[in-house]
């Protein structure tokens, strides 16, 4: 009968390094793009809000803009923050 002592036994185990599928050297390149998108899009919202009366706003292309932005604006945000040095 094995005992847990020898289930457990992680001498037997290959570590292998992580590595990211994106290479730390592309965080800025990516942060920057995404922001920028994420910009353009609440740009286009805020225009949008602005140039139709309240009866001619269609409730879908408000919430795709937003939920997009957002979108852009988060994965920006963390690739911001990883290029940063500060890793989540």
């Amino acid at each position: 009968m094995t005992t847990t002592a020898e289930l457990i036994d992680l001498s037997r185990l290959e570590l292998i390094p992580y590595q990211s599928p994106i290479s730390p050297k592309h965080f800025g390149r990516l942060a920057f793009n995404f922001l920028f998108v994420a910009f353009i899009i609440m740009s286009w919202f805020t225009i949008y809000l602005v140039n139709k009366q309240k009866e001619q706003r269609s409730l879908v292309k408000e919430l795709l803009a937003a939920v997009a932005s957002s979108a852009f604006a988060g994965f920006g945000l963390i690739f911001l923050v990883m290029w940063t040095g500060i890793y989540l």
